[in-house]
């Protein structure tokens, strides 16, 4: 299965069932997380079996169920800290769908003081992944246009147009486009609004672009 592949079949999955995930998958998933940790200096850590942090919260809150495992996005409080979880969390995401696994990214509907991570001084939990067998076989969903979140045209080369189309299918917190992508001759210039994850979303969106378009977009 190649990355555009992943990229499609990934899906945000908040019901689990209660396959464990094999000690085999467990490996790879922390080499994988500490190979990235290596690359953005994240501290980020793979909780297995562990399942009140995201199942503790009232129905009425959450509407997530049999989620056992999760990954902690955490790094040094810096400026870049959000797009940087972004972007390498959804790499980690990526990987976890190739490896037969599904996910979600969960900013707010979990209980941080359950959360069994250590943090080190100055840094910051910014949110976490479930992650797991998933009960749920909701289709993927492209909810806006190449226009919304571009400045693609018919005349626009390829690549821009696979990097946005791949962008498209990231997960995101909010419902309204929340990222742009703007190519500038050879150049590609992002932005994205001022809300609570917007950076996080830019991180994911430009981790969608660079795989599926080849031009690797700077943190």
């Amino acid at each position: 299965m190649d990355a555009i592949d992943v990229i499609k079949q990934r899906r945000s999955v908040r019901v689990y069932n209660d396959a464990a995930i094999e000690p085999a998958k467990r490996r790879l998933l922390r080499e994988y997380i500490a190979q990235c940790n290596s690359e953005s200096d994240l501290n980020m850590q793979i909780v297995f079996d562990e399942a009140s942090c995201l199942n503790s919260l009232p129905s009425r809150y959450t509407d997530f169920s049999g989620a056992t495992n999760y990954i902690a996005c955490i790094g040094k409080n810096s400026e870049d800290l959000f797009e940087k979880t972004g972007f390498y969390g959804e790499q980690i995401v990526l990987y976890a769908q190739s490896i037969g696994l599904n996910t979600c990214w969960v900013g707010s509907t979990f209980i941080r003081s359950l959360c069994n991570v250590d943090t080190k001084r100055g840094e910051k939990l910014v949110c976490i992944i479930s992650i797991g067998y998933g009960d749920e076989r909701s289709p993927q969903r492209r909810s806006h246009s190449i226009s919304q979140i571009s400045n693609c045209t018919e005349a626009s080369p390829q690549w821009f147009r696979s990097g946005v189309e791949a962008a498209l299918l990231a997960p995101a917190s909010v419902k309204e486009p929340d990222v742009f992508f703007t190519l500038k001759g050879e150049e590609v210039e992002c932005h994205c609004s001022k809300g609570q994850f917007a950076k996080v979303d830019l991180g994911i969106a430009k981790c969608h672009f660079s795989t599926a378009s080849g031009h690797i977009l700077a943190i």
